[in-house]
C-alpha cells in the first residue's frame, strides 16, 4: 500500500525514483563534472591565444597602465587581466616552446582548445546516453508503481473511474514525470557548476561584475517565481483535457458496434469535437504562458549583456581592465548568461513536471478497502458460511443481514429480480468487497485473514459478459495460469462444448479472437469463458447469468457445457432464467438484498412469492410473452 502524499514535491519525487538509481546518477554526475572541466578551461586557453596575439603586436596594448609587475604577481589566478599570461607561460613552459614563435604557440594552444571541445562533446554525449537511460528507467518504475497500486485497489474504485483517464495517467503523466528526472538532475549539476566557475572568473576580475551577476540571477529567478504557478496550473489543465479526450476515444472505439447500430456517428463526432476543442484551448493557454518565458528571457538577456558590456567599458576606461581582460570579460560574461538562463528554465520545467506528478499522487493516495491477510488458503474442504452479512455501495444496503451455508459438492442457485443483490453476494464470497457487517468464513477461516491472490485461485468464474482478450483462443483459456498444459486446455474445451467449433476455425486453438472476442459469436465466447474458468480444476465454479444474453441455440450449447461442469462440482449459479437452476441442490431467492426463501423448486413455489412470480412469467406466459421451453 502506498502512503498518501499530501503535497507532492520535487524532493519527494527525487527521493522516490531517483534514489534507487543513485549509481547511474553518480555516473551521470561524474561525466557531467568531467565535461564541465573541459568546457570551463576553454576560456583559459583562449586567454592564452589572446596573450600570444597581443604580445606579437607592440607590447603595450594588453597592459594596464596603473598596475605594476608586483600587482600582476599577486593577482588572483582567475583575474582575466592576467590569466592569459599565466596560461601562456604554464602551457609553453610545459611544452618547451619558444615564447617568441607565434605560429608554434598558436598551434599548441589551438590544439588544446580543439581537444578540450572534443572531449567535452564526447563526455556530454555519454552523459546524455546515461540521462536517457535514467529517464527510461524512472518512467518504467513510475508506470509499474501505478499499475501495482491500481491492481491492489478494490473493484469499486474502477467503477468510479474512467478507463481512458487511468490510461492517460499511466502513459502521459508517467512519461512526463519520469522523462524530466535525468535531465533536471544533470542540468542543475551542470549549470550550478558553470555559474560558480564563470562567476569566479568575473568576481576575481571585478567586484562590480559580481554584483551584476547577482542582479541577473535575482531578475531571472524573480521572473521564474512569477511565472511558475501559471505554468503549473495551465500544464495541469492541458493534461486533464488530454486525458478527457483519451477517455472519449477509448469509449468510442470499444462501443463502435453500438455507435454503428444506432447510427450515432454524428453524435460521437460532435462529442469528440468538443473534447478536441477543449484540448486545443488548453494547449493554447498553456502555450501562452510557456512561450512567453523564452522570449521574456531573451529580453532580460539583452539587458544582462548590456550591463556586462557597460561595466566592462567602464573598467577599461578607468584602466582597471586590459584590452585582453576587456574581451575576456565580455566573452565570459556572455557565457555566464547561458547557464543562469537555462537554470531558470529548468526551474519552470520542474514545475510543469510536478503538474504530472500531482495527477499521479492522486492515484497513489487511493487506498484499497479490501486488505490482504496473511493466511494462504488454496483449497476448499467443508463449507462457506455467511453470518449476518450486510453490504452497501452508499446509503442503502444492497445485501442486508444475509446468513447461509454453501457445502462442498452442492450446486447453489441465486435467483431474484434485477437489483436483488445476487451478483453483489457472489462478489462478497469472492472477496471483491468486504461486508460492512457480519462475516464470511471458508472452512472456519474469516475471509479477512486470507491472502486475496491465493484465495481467488479456489474459484473459477464465468461472467455474464464473456470478456476475451485480443489473443489466441489457447491463450485466452490459459489466461493467468502459466503452468496449464495444451492437453488440459483441450480437455477444458471439450467439457465446455467448445472443442468442435474451435477445430473448425482456420487456425484452431491459435485463432485470434479480436478485441473483446468480436470475431466469435456470443455462444462461442461464453463457452471459451467456461473453458477458461474450469481449466485449472477450481474448487468452486461461479456462473453469473451465463446464458442470459444468448439466443436459443447458443443457450442450449452453453447449457450442455454447464451441465457437464456441474457434475460432481461445487457451484454457485446466478440465474434469471429458472430453467438453468431447476436441478440445483438448493435455490436461494433474494429480494431487495434479503433472503426470502431457501429450498428446492417445489418448496419455493409454495413459500416464495418472488420465485412463484418468476416461474409463472417464464413457464406459463404470464406477465411477459416467453415461449415455454
Amino acid at each position: 500500500m502506498v502512503a498518501k502524499e499530501t503535497k507532492p514535491t520535487f524532493l519527494s519525487l527525487v527521493r522516490r525514483y531517483a534514489f534507487p538509481l543513485r549509481k547511474q546518477i553518480a555516473l551521470l554526475v561524474l561525466l557531467t563534472l568531467l565535461a564541465n572541466l573541459f568546457t570551463v578551461i576553454q576560456p583559459l586557453i583562449l586567454s592564452g591565444v589572446m596573450e600570444v596575439v597581443l604580445d606579437a603586436q607592440d607590447g603595450g596594448i594588453g597592459t594596464i597602465k596603473n598596475i605594476d609587475t608586483k600587482s600582476e604577481v599577486n593577482a588572483n589566478f582567475f583575474d582575466l587581466n592576467y590569466i592569459g599570461k599565466k596560461v601562456k607561460k604554464s602551457i609553453l613552459d610545459f611544452a618547451h616552446i619558444d615564447a617568441k614563435n607565434l605560429w608554434a604557440n598558436l598551434g599548441i594552444l589551438f590544439t588544446l582548445f580543439i581537444a578540450s571541445v572534443f572531449f567535452a562533446s564526447v563526455l556530454n554525449y555519454l552523459s546524455l546516453l546515461v540521462t536517457r537511460w535514467i529517464r527510461g528507467k524512472a518512467t518504467a518504475m513510475i508506470r509499474l508503481d501505478i499499475l501495482r497500486h491500481l491492481l491492489s485497489l478494490n473493484l469499486g474504485f474502477f467503477h468510479k473511474q474512467k478507463s481512458g483517464e487511468l490510461i492517460s495517467r499511466i502513459t502521459q503523466d508517467a512519461e512526463n514525470t519520469g522523462q524530466g528526472l535525468g535531465p533536471l538532475i544533470q542540468c542543475w549539476i551542470n549549470y550550478t557548476l558553470l555559474i560558480i566557475i564563470y562567476g569566479t572568473y568575473l568576481f576575481s576580475t571585478s567586484h562590480w561584475m559580481a554584483i551584476a551577476a547577482i542582479g541577473m540571477v535575482s531578475v531571472h529567478f524573480g521572473f521564474s517565481h512569477f511565472i511558475k504557478k501559471p505554468v503549473q496550473r495551465n500544464t495541469r489543465g492541458l493534461f486533464d483535457r488530454t486525458a478527457g479526450l483519451t477517455t472519449t476515444l477509448q469509449e468510442t472505439f470499444t462501443s463502435i458496434r453500438v455507435i454503428k447500430s444506432f447510427g450515432a456517428e454524428s453524435y460521437e463526432l460532435n462529442k469528440l469535437g468538443r473534447d478536441i476543442e477543449a484540448v486545443r484551448i488548453a494547449s493554447f493557454r498553456e502555450g501562452v504562458v510557456r512561450h512567453v518565458e523564452p522570449h521574456a528571457r531573451e529580453f532580460l538577456d539583452s539587458f544582462a549583456f548590456t550591463g556586462i558590456f557597460l561595466i566592462a567599458v567602464f573598467q577599461l576606461m578607468r584602466h582597471s581592465l586590459s584590452v585582453q581582460g576587456f574581451l575576456l570579460f565580455i566573452y565570459v560574461g556572455r557565457l555566464l548568461i547561458v547557464p543562469i538562463n537555462n537554470f531558470a528554465v529548468n526551474f519552470i520545467w520542474a514545475k510543469a513536471m510536478l503538474a504530472s506528478y500531482e495527477r499521479l499522487a492522486e492515484l497513489f493516495s487511493e487506498k484499497p478497502f479490501v486488505l490482504d491477510g496473511n493466511i494462504i488458503k488454496t483449497d476448499f474442504r467443508e463449507n462457506i458460511v455467511l453470518n449476518n452479512v450486510s453490504f452497501s455501495y452508499g446509503a442503502a444496503n444492497v445485501i442486508e443481514d444475509v446468513s447461509l451455508t454453501i457445502n462442498k459438492g452442492e450446486v447453489v442457485a441465486l435467483v431474484g429480480p434485477s437489483g436483488a443483490g445476487k451478483s453483489t453476494l457472489t462478489d462478497l464470497i469472492l472477496r471483491v468487497y468486504d461486508p460492512q457487517k457480519g462475516k464470511i468464513l471458508i472452512d472456519g477461516a474469516n475471509l479477512r485473514t486470507l491472502k486475496v491472490s491465493d484465495y481467488s485461485k479456489i474459484f473459477g468464474v464465468v461472467p455474464q459478459e464473456s470478456l476475451l482478450f485480443n489473443d489466441t483462443i489457447e491463450n485466452n483459456i490459459r489466461y493467468g495460469r502459466g503452468r496449464i498444459t495444451d492437453d488440459q486446455i483441450r480437455e477444458a474445451a471439450k467439457i465446455s462444448n467448445a472443442h468442435d467449433f474451435i477445430m473448425e476455425l482456420p487456425d484452431g486453438y491459435q485463432t485470434y479472437v479480436g478485441d473483446r472476442g468480436v470475431r466469435l459469436s456470443g455462444g462461442q465466447r461464453q463457452r471459451i469463458a467456461i473453458a477458461r474458468a474450469i481449466v485449472s480444476d477450481p474448487e468452486i465454479i461461479i456462473f453469473d447469468e451465463a446464458t442470459s444474453s444468448l439466443d436459443s441455440e447458443s443457450e442450449r450449447q452453453v447449457q450442455i457445457a454447464i451441465d457437464r461442469v456441474l457434475e460432481n462440482s461445487t457451484a454457485i449459479i446466478i440465474a434469471h432464467r429458472l430453467s438453468t437452476v431447476l436441478h440445483a441442490h438448493k435455490t436461494i431467492v433474494l429480494q431487495k438484498g434479503k433472503i426470502e426463501a431457501i429450498g428446492r423448486h417445489d418448496k419455493l413455489l409454495s413459500e416464495s412469492p418472488t420465485y412463484k412470480l418468476l416461474y409463472e412469467s417464464q413457464f406459463r406466459n404470464i406477465k411477459i410473452g416467453v415461449k415455454t421451453p
